[in-house]
């Protein structure tokens, strides 16, 4: 029984968690240009294989000014 929750504890601990990110597009920037900032920050969502989990929200002010 104790091998059975160590493994089980162990694919838990291994397995991606399911996330839902917000990533602001500013005025002069593309969403394909805003993804790939996001991607610089977190590569590892690169490899992300499952539904879709990005919420892309238009900016109505300059970068600088948030």
């Amino acid at each position: 029984m104790r091998n059975l929750e160590s493994r089980v504890n162990r694919l838990e601990a291994d397995s991606k968690e399911e996330t839902c990110m917000i990533v602001p597009y500013y005025p002069g920037q593309t969403k394909e240009e805003a993804m790939e900032e996001y991607f610089k920050e977190y590569p590892h969502m690169r490899e992300y294989n499952g539904p879709i989990p990005f919420i892309l929200l238009e900016m109505f002010r300059e970068k600088n000014d948030a």
